[in-house]
């Protein structure tokens, strides 16, 4: 009898133990649970903030999936995932979860088409939530731009409470919002020919300098961002005009992001010379913000202008 009721015991711990860690992020969460409602709301503007001018594809949301991560004081985590066929057949956008009672944050993140969500699912611990990175840039420039304009993330800006005794506070509000800066970059090379300026004048091709790979709370991560690495993510070359126009660059935000102009000109007898003109932002580029940077020339002067920039000039040798 004595070896019968052993095994009882023995078997009622291993049940136990597998509903305990039946819940991803279960390990340490409060055992009573309540009924809660989550809402979620994807904040997509037809523009950057401060944006005159027009759409370039930004009311387009190319995102597949939302994970909300349900993160306890405690140290436990909860994700919830909600498909895109969900979330838009949802009038309400109104979610109804169990979840264990205790106070927190929820995080959320729309994850672009083509991210692997499955391994979004797995996280556990707040410090992995608040890291949670994008794809690294590869591939061709429409497509980044694409997966770019599908980032979105908000975190509640209140803590949960859930509790039966007070209902009213089992109800938590996230808005997400659109994760990446817009640059609008025009240059004017055709007025370089007036007045005997020059008799050529060329942008041979124009770099956005920036992060290969953003943070989706980039707000939690400014030491992180301080000593990022950046890279060119992106060149403008051979499809540009050589004498003016306009083109739109998307960055991750967090860092000084900056334009380079390669420009070449020069007068009749005389070889070209080329020059690499750079315009860094002074300040870090936020989320949802729009930004511009003009380059131009008037006979012989140049000029470049923007929304808080620096620019330096620098001699290319040939």
């Amino acid at each position: 009898m004595k070896t019968k009721l052993m095994n009882m015991a023995l078997l009622g711990a291993v049940l136990l133990s597998a509903v305990a860690c039946s819940d991803p992020g279960s390990i340490g969460a409060p055992q009573e649970r309540s009924e809660v409602t989550l809402t979620l709301s994807v904040d997509v503007p037809t523009k950057a903030i401060g944006d005159p001018g027009t759409s370039h594809l930004e009311d387009s949301a190319a995102w597949a999936d939302i994970v909300a991560y349900f993160v306890y004081d405690n140290g436990a985590v909860y994700p919830r995932r909600v498909t895109r066929t969900e979330y838009e057949a949802s009038d309400s956008k109104r979610f109804r979860y169990t979840l264990p009672q205790g106070t927190g944050k929820v995080y959320a993140v729309a994850f672009p088409d083509g991210d692997d969500v499955d391994r979004y699912l797995g996280i556990a611990s707040r410090t992995d939530v608040e890291a949670l990175r994008t794809s690294t840039l590869n591939g061709t420039a429409e497509e980044w731009k694409l997966y770019m304009l599908g980032c979105f993330s908000g975190i509640s800006s209140e803590n949960f409470n859930f509790s039966e005794d007070n209902v009213l506070q089992n109800d938590i509000t996230v808005t997400l919002t659109r994760l990446i800066a817009k640059v609008d970059v025009h240059y004017d090379l055709q007025s370089a020919y007036e007045d005997g300026g020059y008799t050529q004048a060329d942008m041979l091709h124009i770099t956005f300098r920036g992060l290969a790979q953003g943070y989706f709370f980039p707000e939690l991560n400014a030491d992180a961002l301080a000593s990022a690495q950046l890279s060119d993510v992106a060149v403008l070359d051979a499809s540009m005009s050589q004498r003016n126009g306009r083109t739109a660059f998307y960055a991750f935000p967090g860092v000084n992001n900056s334009v380079r102009f390669s420009v070449e000109y020069g007068v009749a007898g005389a070889p070209p010379v080329a020059y690499d003109y750079t315009a860094t932002f002074d300040n870090v580029l936020e989320r949802a913000s729009w930004h511009y940077v003009r380059f131009s020339m008037n006979g012989s002067k140049d000029s470049a202008t923007g929304s808080g920039i620096t620019v330096s000039r620098t001699e290319v040798q040939p």
